[in-house]
Formats: structure tokens, C-alpha cells, sequence
């Protein structure tokens, strides 16, 4: 049987974050393991723990196709979680930015802690498969864009790159021009979705408009960079919202790429 085992490793803000880690049926330190980091870890395995009620079920997903991974789910800071999701300064009105506690970006620092010290850990206390091409990130939503940021700052430790609901919007101009004069590694595989009635915080009328360019517009930046259909999928979500519900109808598409055998 598959099994989540829960952690409790010292944060950016210096207390203690918990960390949920899914193992797969079978798993034995014989074995090694590819591994993937999500966002937001609260939402991905269980209903019960999920803030809205509806998860990304990545535990059935996983035990239904018998995927060979461990999938690590970094539970969000609740009211600092767009804070710590934000590699830079939100760009909105600044009595709307107060208003959802939205004023400072930590989002960098975040990626540091997941490379520098939960990677490291996650390494030596379960039999990973450490190398780049073992190695996925993911998330949705301002996840999405720590997902986006951290593809393209650590391009050398996440092969997989998932970008659920590209929020970018907060501040797209400093996020794309941060892409754009990233140093692209080739070999890399992202894996882009949006939905076409997707909506979130209200600082915009037209959200799912606004998601749609902000995807559009990030999927061309990566394309001039050099990916191609190899290594840069998208689908787009006919009707769907932006909710667990949604993305978890298409996590799959992420877990098959990931799990291809390496080259």
C-alpha cells in the first residue's frame, strides 16, 4: 500500500512548515525514485485537508496508475501564502494589495528553502533519484508562477516544470522579463495548462481573460527561448474554472511526462 508520511522541517520565517511526502506501493530502499515538489501541499492528496473541500487526488492518481514516485506537498503559509508565492512585489493598488495582506515577496526566499534545504533533506532520508532528470516542481495559481520562476532559476534541478493557472498578472512584467533573460536549459520539459473561465482575486474585472494572456504570453516567451513541442506542452481547459477540480483533471498529462524514461 501507498502511504503519506507527514514532516516538520524549520522555515523561511523560522518556525516549523509541515511537509507531506507520498510514498508509492511498494517503495523500499532498494529502489530509487523520481520526485516531485508541489505547492500548496495541503490541496493535493486529501478532500479533508484541502482548503476548499476538493483536492487534486494525486494519491488516487498515483496509486491507480502505479506511478513509481514520491511526491513531496509543501503546505502553503495560509495568510502569508501570496507573500511567499511572490518572487517579486505585487503590482496593484497598494490599499488592494493591503487589503489581502499582499505586501512583500518572499517568494525567492521560499525557492531557496525547497533547493537548498527541504531538497537536500527529502535526499537523504528517502531513496531518491536526486539528479536533474529525476526531479519535478509544480503548482498552481501563484504556485504556478513559483513553479515558472523556479524552472527558470534552478534549470539545472528541475527537468519536469508544471505551471497550472499561470497567476503572472500580479506582476507580469518583472516575471517575464525574469524569463526571458533566464539562461534556458534545452533539455527541460514544461507542462503548461489554463482554463478558459478561470477567475481568482478580484483585482481585475475579466479574470479568465487576463489568465489566458498571461499563459499566451509566457508559453511565447518560452518558445522564443528555444523550446519546442518536445519539451513544451499546453493544454487548455474548455469551460474549466480555476480550482483543484480542474487542475486535477489534467495533474495525469504532468505525471505521464514525468514519468517517460530519461534519455
Amino acid at each position: 500500500m501507498s502511504k503519506v508520511e507527514t514532516l516538520y522541517l524549520k522555515f523561511i520565517d523560522g518556525n516549523k512548515r509541515r511537509v507531506d511526502v507520498y510514498l508509492p506501493n511498494g517503495y523500499n530502499n532498494s529502489k530509487k525514485y523520481k520526485v516531485i515538489y508541489f505547492h500548496d501541499g495541503q490541496n493535493i492528496f486529501f478532500d479533508s485537508e484541502a482548503t476548499y473541500g476538493t483536492s487534486w487526488k494525486i494519491k488516487d492518481i498515483c496509486d491507480e496508475h502505479s506511478y513509481p514516485f514520491i511526491i513531496v506537498g509543501i503546505y502553503n503559509g495560509n495568510e502569508e501564502r501570496l507573500n511567499e508565492y511572490a518572487p517579486f512585489l505585487v503590482d496593484a493598488d497598494p490599499k488592494e494589495a493591503k487589503k489581502y495582506n499582499w505586501t512583500k515577496a518572499l517568494g525567492q526566499l521560499y525557492a531557496s528553502w525547497i533547493v537548498e534545504t527541504l531538497k537536500p533533506y527529502i535526499d537523504s532520508h528517502y531513496s531518491t533519484l536526486s539528479d536533474f532528470s529525476s526531479t519535478a516542481i509544480c503548482g498552481s495559481s501563484m504556485g504556478g508562477v513559483m513553479s515558472s520562476f523556479m524552472g527558470a532559476k534552478y534549470s539545472n534541478v528541475f527537468k519536469y516544470v508544471g505551471v497550472f493557472s499561470l497567476a503572472s498578472w500580479y506582476n507580469e512584467k518583472e516575471h517575464l522579463n525574469y524569463i526571458a533573460q533566464s539562461k534556458p536549459n534545452l533539455n527541460q520539459c514544461y507542462f503548461v495548462y489554463v482554463g478558459t473561465e478561470e477567475n481568482s482575486i478580484p483585482f481585475y474585472e475579466g479574470m479568465n481573460k487576463i489568465y489566458l494572456s498571461c499563459t499566451s504570453s509566457y508559453l511565447h516567451t518560452l518558445e522564443t527561448l528555444g523550446f519546442d513541442n518536445e519539451h513544451l506542452m499546453f493544454v487548455l481547459g474548455q469551460g474549466e474554472e480555476h480550482n483543484e477540480a480542474s487542475w486535477s483533471h489534467h495533474i495525469n498529462n504532468f505525471l505521464k511526462l514525468v514519468n517517460k524514461i530519461s534519455r
